[in-house]
């Protein structure tokens, strides 16, 4: 029953609506428990929802590496990825063109709260 269900929703494109639901809570980060800033919003989901999610989520992502649709260059939320991972590259090419005579420039910026600091007018016209 619960295959046919996720087959049907994966197959339609569309997530059930019972299963949309969530009960949010904040969640104190850390510092002065009267500071908005301070919490982050939890979602609180129907188990089903969970599972459905992870079954999709699998689906999709072994569509995607079979099809290589990944970059070797992506590094994040991929399985055996990460910012280690994506270090080691860069170490690995910073090392690779000094040893063969090419100069190196790079360029770090650092996004720290880069969603609170975006204009969500931007981000409204995507949804």
């Amino acid at each position: 029953m619960l295959a046919d269900l996720f087959n049907c929703s994966f197959t339609s494109g569309k997530f059930p609506d019972l299963l949309k639901a969530s009960l949010v809570k904040p969640l104190l980060k850390k510092g002065d428990l009267t500071k908005i800033e301070n919490y982050r919003p939890i979602s609180l989901l129907c188990f089903l929802s969970k599972v459905l999610e992870k079954v999709m989520y699998d689906r999709l992502v072994n569509f995607l590496n079979a099809t290589q649709f990944f970059s070797q260059h992506q590094h994040g939320f991929l399985k055996d990825r990460s910012t280690n991972t994506a270090l080691y590259d860069l170490t690995k090419f910073i090392t690779e063109a000094v040893d063969s005579g090419d100069a190196v420039l790079g360029c770090s910026i650092d996004m720290t709260k880069a969603f609170d600091s975006a204009s969500h007018s931007v981000f409204a016209g995507i949804a």
